[in-house]
């Protein structure tokens, strides 16, 4: 799979994968997946995610300094139903 910056980029290197129902496919979060409509509600990768299979892809642990009270709206603004109770800074 190739990262695209559009899908019209995205046509010329399409590769189909195909794999049976409950194998595990990794790609990084920039590959672009025609199957998976992200911008539905209540549709992200990361929302019903644990903090170990966010970290997988890359959000930083809790207690990161990347994490502050900005951070921690930023990304409950982009993922409204993701629990951030743990990345919450405490002052």
């Amino acid at each position: 799979m190739v990262p695209c910056s559009t899908s019209a980029d995205a046509d010329e290197f399409e590769v189909l994968a195909r794999a049976s129902a409950g194998s595990l496919f990794v790609s990084r979060t920039d590959v672009f997946h025609r199957g998976t409509d992200f911008v539905a509600p209540e549709r992200s990768r990361f929302e019903r995610g644990t903090v170990r299979e966010r970290e997988l892809f890359g959000f930083p642990s809790p207690g990161d300094p990347y994490w502050n009270d900005q951070t921690v709206r930023g990304v409950q603004q982009q993922y409204p139903n993701i629990a951030m109770t743990p990345y919450e800074v405490v002052n």
